[in-house]
């Protein structure tokens, strides 16, 4: 009967396989990292400051930033073409009415188009969609 050291041996052998008679390692294991290794992608910026304006978003800075930049742009799009459009005729209320029509201009351009892109990229996001959905469709002239 063979010693325990004996059947330790074996048995060491055996578990290498053929390692150990023909020179030859067995493929190394793909490398993992574990999981707190992995570096998440940053959803808040450290630089992130909410807007101060008549809507209260205090989930502001947790959103994506192509999200951030669109609720900045419509926003001020909507608050320009919520300003009061002067009614006489008088020079400096023309100056007043090219200013809200070059605001509106600036800051509304391409925003159904945004809009309509962000609602198709984060249709799988229930949050991110109530928030988009808040904000009115077509509103440039002309769509």
């Amino acid at each position: 009967m063979p010693s325990n050291t004996a059947r330790i041996g074996i048995a060491a052998l055996l578990a290498m396989g053929s390692v150990g008679c023909h020179g030859t390692s067995a493929p190394a294991a793909p490398e993992t990292k574990a999981v707190s290794e992995i570096p998440s992608k940053p959803t808040i910026a450290s630089d992130c400051v909410p807007p101060e304006g008549p809507v209260d978003r205090p989930g502001y800075c947790s959103y994506p930033a192509d999200v951030r930049d669109f609720i900045d742009m419509r926003d001020a799009c909507d608050h320009w073409r919520g300003e009061p459009w002067p009614e006489h005729q008088d020079d400096p209320e023309e100056v007043r009415k090219k200013q809200i029509l070059g605001a509106i201009k600036e800051a509304c351009t391409g925003t159904d188009k945004r809009l309509a892109e962000l609602k198709a990229a984060y249709a799988r996001d229930p949050a991110i969609t109530r928030l988009l959905d808040e904000y009115e469709a077509d509103i440039e002239a002309g769509d």
